[in-house]
Protein backbone atom coordinates (compact mmCIF):
# COMPACT_ATOMS: atom_id res chain seq x y z
CA UNK A 1 0.00 0.00 0.00
CA UNK A 2 1.31 3.47 -0.90
CA UNK A 3 2.71 5.41 2.06
CA UNK A 4 1.94 9.08 2.73
CA UNK A 5 3.15 11.37 5.52
CA UNK A 6 0.50 13.84 6.66
CA UNK A 7 1.92 16.93 8.43
CA UNK A 8 -0.46 19.08 10.45
CA UNK A 9 -0.91 21.28 13.50
CA UNK A 10 -4.50 20.07 13.93
CA UNK A 11 -5.17 16.50 14.98
CA UNK A 12 -6.80 14.92 18.04
CA UNK A 13 -6.49 15.33 20.95
CA UNK A 14 -6.28 18.94 19.76
CA UNK A 15 -9.88 20.22 19.71
CA UNK A 16 -11.68 22.29 17.09
CA UNK A 17 -13.19 22.01 13.64
CA UNK A 18 -9.87 21.65 11.81
CA UNK A 19 -8.74 18.81 14.07
CA UNK A 20 -12.09 17.07 13.55
CA UNK A 21 -11.77 17.49 9.79
CA UNK A 22 -8.19 16.21 9.79
CA UNK A 23 -9.16 13.15 11.82
CA UNK A 24 -12.12 12.40 9.54
CA UNK A 25 -10.18 12.73 6.29
CA UNK A 26 -7.22 10.67 7.46
CA UNK A 27 -9.50 7.96 8.86
CA UNK A 28 -11.34 7.48 5.58
CA UNK A 29 -8.26 7.87 3.35
CA UNK A 30 -6.60 5.01 5.22
CA UNK A 31 -8.92 2.75 3.23
CA UNK A 32 -6.76 3.71 0.22
CA UNK A 33 -3.28 4.47 1.61
CA UNK A 34 -1.01 3.87 4.56
CA UNK A 35 -0.94 7.29 6.24
CA UNK A 36 1.38 8.35 9.05
CA UNK A 37 0.51 11.63 10.75
CA UNK A 38 3.18 14.02 11.97
CA UNK A 39 1.39 16.22 14.50
CA UNK A 40 3.14 19.47 15.42
CA UNK A 41 1.39 20.51 18.61
CA UNK A 42 2.00 23.27 21.13
CA UNK A 43 5.07 22.98 23.31
CA UNK A 44 4.81 21.42 26.76
CA UNK A 45 8.54 21.66 27.41
CA UNK A 46 11.36 24.14 26.86
CA UNK A 47 13.03 22.32 23.96
CA UNK A 48 11.59 20.30 21.10
CA UNK A 49 12.58 16.62 21.10
CA UNK A 50 14.90 15.12 18.50
CA UNK A 51 12.37 12.33 18.14
CA UNK A 52 8.59 12.19 18.61
CA UNK A 53 7.39 12.91 22.14
CA UNK A 54 4.67 10.32 21.59
CA UNK A 55 3.98 7.63 19.01
CA UNK A 56 0.39 6.47 18.76
CA UNK A 57 -0.39 3.35 16.76
CA UNK A 58 -3.60 3.75 14.77
CA UNK A 59 -5.40 1.59 12.23
CA UNK A 60 -3.73 2.25 8.88
CA UNK A 61 -0.76 4.23 10.18
CA UNK A 62 0.95 5.87 13.15
CA UNK A 63 0.72 9.34 14.67
CA UNK A 64 4.03 10.94 15.61
CA UNK A 65 3.60 13.85 18.03
CA UNK A 66 6.22 16.61 18.13
CA UNK A 67 6.01 19.54 20.54
CA UNK A 68 6.60 22.80 18.67
CA UNK A 69 9.13 25.09 20.37
CA UNK A 70 8.77 28.88 20.24
CA UNK A 71 11.86 28.83 17.98
CA UNK A 72 10.20 27.39 14.88
CA UNK A 73 13.53 27.01 13.04
CA UNK A 74 14.92 24.81 15.83
CA UNK A 75 11.71 22.77 15.90
CA UNK A 76 11.66 22.12 12.16
CA UNK A 77 15.35 21.27 12.02
CA UNK A 78 14.74 18.66 14.72
CA UNK A 79 11.69 17.34 12.87
CA UNK A 80 13.63 17.09 9.60
CA UNK A 81 16.47 15.21 11.33
CA UNK A 82 13.94 12.59 12.43
CA UNK A 83 12.02 12.62 9.14
CA UNK A 84 15.05 12.03 6.93
CA UNK A 85 15.96 8.94 8.96
CA UNK A 86 12.36 7.75 8.97
CA UNK A 87 12.15 8.12 5.20
CA UNK A 88 15.37 6.12 4.72
CA UNK A 89 13.97 3.23 6.80
CA UNK A 90 10.43 3.22 5.34
CA UNK A 91 10.17 5.54 2.34
CA UNK A 92 7.15 7.74 1.78
CA UNK A 93 5.80 8.43 -1.68
CA UNK A 94 4.37 11.87 -0.97
CA UNK A 95 3.86 14.43 1.77
CA UNK A 96 0.60 16.19 2.65
CA UNK A 97 0.40 19.62 4.31
CA UNK A 98 -2.79 20.21 6.26
CA UNK A 99 -3.70 23.14 8.43
CA UNK A 100 -1.55 25.70 10.17
CA UNK A 101 1.43 27.95 9.52
CA UNK A 102 4.18 25.40 10.15
CA UNK A 103 3.05 22.79 7.57
CA UNK A 104 2.52 25.45 4.87
CA UNK A 105 5.97 26.85 5.65
CA UNK A 106 7.90 23.58 6.17
CA UNK A 107 6.46 20.97 3.82
CA UNK A 108 7.75 22.51 0.56
CA UNK A 109 11.30 22.40 1.99
CA UNK A 110 10.90 18.90 3.45
CA UNK A 111 9.54 17.64 0.12
CA UNK A 112 12.37 19.20 -1.92
CA UNK A 113 15.07 17.82 0.39
CA UNK A 114 13.52 14.34 0.30
CA UNK A 115 12.82 14.42 -3.44
CA UNK A 116 9.07 13.91 -2.95
CA UNK A 117 5.92 15.55 -4.30
CA UNK A 118 3.53 17.14 -1.85
CA UNK A 119 -0.15 17.99 -1.80
CA UNK A 120 -1.31 21.17 -0.08
CA UNK A 121 -4.73 20.99 1.59
CA UNK A 122 -5.84 24.58 2.13
CA UNK A 123 -8.49 25.25 4.74
CA UNK A 124 -10.30 28.57 4.77
CA UNK A 125 -8.27 30.26 7.49
CA UNK A 126 -4.89 29.19 6.07
CA UNK A 127 -5.69 30.92 2.80
CA UNK A 128 -7.73 33.94 3.96
CA UNK A 129 -5.39 34.93 6.77
CA UNK A 130 -2.18 34.14 4.92
CA UNK A 131 -3.12 36.05 1.79
CA UNK A 132 -3.25 39.42 3.55
CA UNK A 133 -0.51 39.01 6.16
CA UNK A 134 2.67 40.55 4.73
CA UNK A 135 4.96 38.02 6.46
CA UNK A 136 2.96 35.01 5.31
CA UNK A 137 1.72 35.92 1.84
CA UNK A 138 4.89 34.98 -0.04
CA UNK A 139 5.22 31.73 1.94
CA UNK A 140 1.62 30.82 1.09
CA UNK A 141 2.00 31.58 -2.62
CA UNK A 142 5.30 29.68 -2.78
CA UNK A 143 3.69 26.66 -1.11
CA UNK A 144 0.84 26.79 -3.62
CA UNK A 145 3.13 27.21 -6.61
CA UNK A 146 5.47 24.33 -5.71
CA UNK A 147 2.76 21.83 -4.72
CA UNK A 148 2.00 18.89 -6.99
CA UNK A 149 -1.66 19.63 -6.25
CA UNK A 150 -3.62 22.13 -4.17
CA UNK A 151 -6.95 21.16 -2.64
CA UNK A 152 -9.40 23.86 -1.53
CA UNK A 153 -12.52 23.41 0.60
CA UNK A 154 -14.46 26.09 -1.28
CA UNK A 155 -14.76 26.98 -4.94
CA UNK A 156 -13.92 30.66 -4.37
CA UNK A 157 -10.44 29.64 -3.16
CA UNK A 158 -9.89 27.78 -6.44
CA UNK A 159 -10.92 30.90 -8.38
CA UNK A 160 -8.65 33.16 -6.32
CA UNK A 161 -5.63 30.88 -6.74
CA UNK A 162 -6.21 30.73 -10.49
CA UNK A 163 -6.38 34.53 -10.56
CA UNK A 164 -3.19 34.92 -8.51
CA UNK A 165 -1.27 32.07 -10.20
CA UNK A 166 -2.90 31.55 -13.59
CA UNK A 167 -0.16 29.11 -14.68
CA UNK A 168 -0.94 26.74 -11.77
CA UNK A 169 -3.00 23.89 -13.27
CA UNK A 170 -3.54 21.38 -10.45
CA UNK A 171 -5.96 23.23 -8.18
CA UNK A 172 -8.99 21.25 -7.03
CA UNK A 173 -12.28 21.90 -5.26
CA UNK A 174 -12.45 19.39 -2.39
CA UNK A 175 -15.33 20.37 -0.08
CA UNK A 176 -15.70 19.06 3.44
CA UNK A 177 -17.76 15.99 4.15
CA UNK A 178 -19.41 14.46 7.19
CA UNK A 179 -19.81 10.89 8.39
CA UNK A 180 -23.59 10.53 8.63
CA UNK A 181 -23.27 7.05 10.13
CA UNK A 182 -21.53 8.62 13.13
CA UNK A 183 -23.26 12.01 13.24
CA UNK A 184 -26.95 11.26 13.76
CA UNK A 185 -29.64 11.82 16.36
CA UNK A 186 -31.33 9.31 18.63
CA UNK A 187 -34.54 9.46 20.61
CA UNK A 188 -32.84 10.77 23.74
CA UNK A 189 -31.29 13.62 21.70
CA UNK A 190 -34.76 14.76 20.62
CA UNK A 191 -35.97 14.59 24.23
CA UNK A 192 -33.06 16.71 25.43
CA UNK A 193 -33.73 19.23 22.64
CA UNK A 194 -37.42 19.49 23.55
CA UNK A 195 -36.55 19.96 27.23
CA UNK A 196 -34.08 22.72 26.38
CA UNK A 197 -36.63 24.56 24.26
CA UNK A 198 -39.26 24.29 27.00
CA UNK A 199 -36.87 25.80 29.54
CA UNK A 200 -35.32 28.55 27.41
CA UNK A 201 -37.06 29.55 24.20
CA UNK A 202 -40.45 30.75 25.54
CA UNK A 203 -41.96 30.01 22.14
CA UNK A 204 -39.47 32.14 20.22
CA UNK A 205 -37.65 31.02 17.08
CA UNK A 206 -34.30 29.54 18.13
CA UNK A 207 -31.31 30.55 15.98
CA UNK A 208 -28.02 28.80 16.68
CA UNK A 209 -24.50 30.14 16.19
CA UNK A 210 -21.93 27.47 17.03
CA UNK A 211 -18.16 27.26 16.86
CA UNK A 212 -15.71 30.14 16.57
CA UNK A 213 -17.67 33.12 17.87
CA UNK A 214 -15.11 35.61 16.55
CA UNK A 215 -15.22 38.82 14.59
CA UNK A 216 -14.44 37.21 11.23
CA UNK A 217 -17.41 34.88 11.75
CA UNK A 218 -19.71 37.91 11.80
CA UNK A 219 -21.26 37.41 15.24
CA UNK A 220 -21.03 41.09 16.18
CA UNK A 221 -22.59 42.07 12.84
CA UNK A 222 -25.40 39.54 13.28
CA UNK A 223 -26.15 40.56 16.88
CA UNK A 224 -26.09 44.30 16.06
CA UNK A 225 -28.39 43.77 13.07
CA UNK A 226 -30.84 41.67 15.06
CA UNK A 227 -30.81 44.03 18.04
CA UNK A 228 -31.65 47.04 15.86
CA UNK A 229 -34.38 45.21 13.94
CA UNK A 230 -38.07 44.70 14.55
CA UNK A 231 -37.45 40.98 15.11
CA UNK A 232 -35.26 41.06 18.22
CA UNK A 233 -38.08 39.95 20.51
CA UNK A 234 -39.02 37.05 18.21
CA UNK A 235 -35.64 35.28 18.35
CA UNK A 236 -33.75 33.38 21.02
CA UNK A 237 -30.06 33.05 20.15
CA UNK A 238 -28.26 29.87 21.19
CA UNK A 239 -24.53 30.64 21.21
CA UNK A 240 -22.07 27.80 21.75
CA UNK A 241 -18.34 28.50 21.82
CA UNK A 242 -15.85 30.91 23.34
CA UNK A 243 -16.96 34.54 23.30
CA UNK A 244 -14.54 37.41 23.09
CA UNK A 245 -14.84 39.70 26.12
CA UNK A 246 -16.10 42.68 24.12
CA UNK A 247 -18.88 40.57 22.62
CA UNK A 248 -19.80 39.26 26.06
CA UNK A 249 -20.21 42.82 27.36
CA UNK A 250 -22.31 43.82 24.38
CA UNK A 251 -24.64 40.87 24.82
CA UNK A 252 -25.01 41.60 28.53
CA UNK A 253 -26.13 45.12 27.69
CA UNK A 254 -28.26 44.14 24.71
CA UNK A 255 -31.58 44.85 26.44
CA UNK A 256 -34.40 43.08 24.64
CA UNK A 257 -32.17 40.48 23.00
CA UNK A 258 -32.84 36.93 24.22
CA UNK A 259 -29.91 34.52 24.26
CA UNK A 260 -28.23 31.57 25.94
CA UNK A 261 -24.47 31.23 25.86
CA UNK A 262 -22.69 27.92 26.53
CA UNK A 263 -18.87 28.28 26.44
CA UNK A 264 -17.97 24.75 25.37
CA UNK A 265 -19.70 21.47 24.49
CA UNK A 266 -18.01 18.25 23.38
CA UNK A 267 -18.74 17.67 19.70
CA UNK A 268 -20.99 14.61 20.03
CA UNK A 269 -22.91 16.31 22.84
CA UNK A 270 -23.81 19.16 20.47
CA UNK A 271 -26.47 17.10 18.70
CA UNK A 272 -29.39 17.98 21.06
CA UNK A 273 -28.49 21.66 20.77
CA UNK A 274 -28.61 21.49 16.97
CA UNK A 275 -32.02 19.80 17.26
CA UNK A 276 -33.21 22.58 19.59
CA UNK A 277 -32.61 25.15 16.82
CA UNK A 278 -35.06 26.16 14.12
CA UNK A 279 -32.27 27.76 12.09
CA UNK A 280 -28.49 27.82 12.14
CA UNK A 281 -26.85 31.15 11.36
CA UNK A 282 -23.41 31.42 9.72
CA UNK A 283 -22.84 35.15 9.07
CA UNK A 284 -19.12 34.94 8.20
CA UNK A 285 -17.38 37.75 6.34
CA UNK A 286 -15.10 35.09 4.79
CA UNK A 287 -14.70 31.39 5.48
CA UNK A 288 -13.81 27.95 4.18
CA UNK A 289 -16.55 25.34 4.41
CA UNK A 290 -17.79 25.38 8.01
CA UNK A 291 -18.31 21.98 9.63
CA UNK A 292 -21.31 23.54 11.40
CA UNK A 293 -23.08 23.88 8.06
CA UNK A 294 -22.80 20.17 7.28
CA UNK A 295 -23.49 19.07 10.86
CA UNK A 296 -26.72 21.06 10.82
CA UNK A 297 -27.73 19.66 7.42
CA UNK A 298 -27.09 16.09 8.60
CA UNK A 299 -29.66 16.75 11.36
CA UNK A 300 -32.09 18.38 8.89
CA UNK A 301 -31.61 21.88 10.26
CA UNK A 302 -31.52 24.58 7.55
CA UNK A 303 -29.10 27.49 7.69
CA UNK A 304 -29.10 31.22 7.15
CA UNK A 305 -25.65 32.05 5.78
CA UNK A 306 -23.62 34.76 4.14
CA UNK A 307 -23.02 34.29 0.44
CA UNK A 308 -19.32 33.48 0.72
CA UNK A 309 -17.00 30.51 0.21
CA UNK A 310 -18.29 27.04 1.09
CA UNK A 311 -21.51 28.43 2.55
CA UNK A 312 -22.53 29.57 -0.92
CA UNK A 313 -21.30 26.27 -2.39
CA UNK A 314 -23.72 24.32 -0.21
CA UNK A 315 -26.80 26.51 0.32
CA UNK A 316 -29.21 26.80 -2.58
CA UNK A 317 -31.13 29.95 -1.68
CA UNK A 318 -34.78 29.24 -0.94
CA UNK A 319 -34.39 25.47 -1.31
CA UNK A 320 -32.22 24.21 1.55
CA UNK A 321 -31.58 27.48 3.36
CA UNK A 322 -31.20 31.21 2.78
CA UNK A 323 -28.24 33.31 1.67
CA UNK A 324 -27.65 37.00 2.33
CA UNK A 325 -24.96 39.35 1.11
CA UNK A 326 -22.04 39.30 3.55
CA UNK A 327 -21.86 42.33 5.87
CA UNK A 328 -25.05 43.76 4.33
CA UNK A 329 -27.52 44.51 7.14
CA UNK A 330 -30.46 45.14 4.84
CA UNK A 331 -29.91 41.83 3.05
CA UNK A 332 -29.61 39.95 6.37
CA UNK A 333 -32.79 41.49 7.79
CA UNK A 334 -34.73 40.65 4.63
CA UNK A 335 -33.67 37.01 4.96
CA UNK A 336 -34.41 36.97 8.69
CA UNK A 337 -37.92 38.26 8.06
CA UNK A 338 -38.52 35.56 5.44
CA UNK A 339 -37.15 32.85 7.72
CA UNK A 340 -39.15 33.95 10.75
CA UNK A 341 -42.38 34.09 8.76
CA UNK A 342 -41.84 30.74 7.06
CA UNK A 343 -44.41 28.11 8.14
CA UNK A 344 -42.97 25.22 10.14
CA UNK A 345 -43.71 22.66 7.42
CA UNK A 346 -41.80 24.69 4.81
CA UNK A 347 -38.86 25.13 7.19
CA UNK A 348 -38.83 21.38 7.81
CA UNK A 349 -38.91 20.76 4.05
CA UNK A 350 -35.82 22.97 3.74
CA UNK A 351 -34.11 20.89 6.42
CA UNK A 352 -34.89 17.70 4.51
CA UNK A 353 -33.56 19.27 1.30
CA UNK A 354 -30.34 20.19 3.11
CA UNK A 355 -29.96 16.58 4.24
CA UNK A 356 -30.62 15.24 0.74
CA UNK A 357 -28.06 17.63 -0.76
CA UNK A 358 -25.52 16.53 1.80
CA UNK A 359 -26.15 12.84 1.07
CA UNK A 360 -25.71 13.47 -2.65
CA UNK A 361 -22.27 15.11 -2.53
CA UNK A 362 -20.94 16.01 0.93
CA UNK A 363 -20.48 12.79 2.90
CA UNK A 364 -17.13 11.67 4.31
CA UNK A 365 -17.00 9.02 1.56
CA UNK A 366 -17.41 11.65 -1.16
CA UNK A 367 -14.68 13.71 0.51
CA UNK A 368 -12.23 10.80 0.81
CA UNK A 369 -12.92 9.68 -2.75
CA UNK A 370 -12.03 13.13 -4.11
CA UNK A 371 -8.74 13.22 -2.20
CA UNK A 372 -7.89 9.61 -3.09
CA UNK A 373 -8.32 10.35 -6.80
CA UNK A 374 -6.02 13.37 -6.59
CA UNK A 375 -3.38 11.52 -4.57
CA UNK A 376 -3.45 8.57 -6.98
CA UNK A 377 -2.96 10.95 -9.89
CA UNK A 378 0.02 12.63 -8.19
CA UNK A 379 1.63 9.29 -7.32
CA UNK A 380 1.00 7.97 -10.84
CA UNK A 381 2.75 11.03 -12.26
CA UNK A 382 5.68 10.52 -9.87
CA UNK A 383 6.04 6.85 -10.75
CA UNK A 384 5.72 7.56 -14.48
CA UNK A 385 8.45 10.21 -14.23
CA UNK A 386 10.73 7.82 -12.38
CA UNK A 387 10.06 5.11 -14.98
CA UNK A 388 11.00 7.49 -17.77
Amino acid sequence: MQRLLWITEHYPPTIGGMANACDRIVYHLRDFFHIDVLHLCRATQSKPPYRPAHVMEEAGGNCYVFHAHRDIAHTLNCVYLWLSKQHQKQPYEALVAFGGYAPVFAVPTFAALLGLPYVLLLRGNDFDAGLFQPKRRDLLLTAIEQAAAVCCVSSDKVQKIRALLPHKPAVYYTPNGIDTAEWKAYEHDYRLAADWRKMHSEGRTVVGLFGQLKEKKGLDFFVDSLQQSAYSDEVHLLLIGDLEEEMRRRLTGAGQLHYTHIPFVERMQLIPYYLACDWMAIPSFYDGMPNVLLEAAALQRPAIGSQVAGIADFIEHGRNGFLFEAANRHSLLEVLQTALELPANEREAMGKAAFEGLQAAFTARHEAGRYAGIFEEILFRKNAAQGA
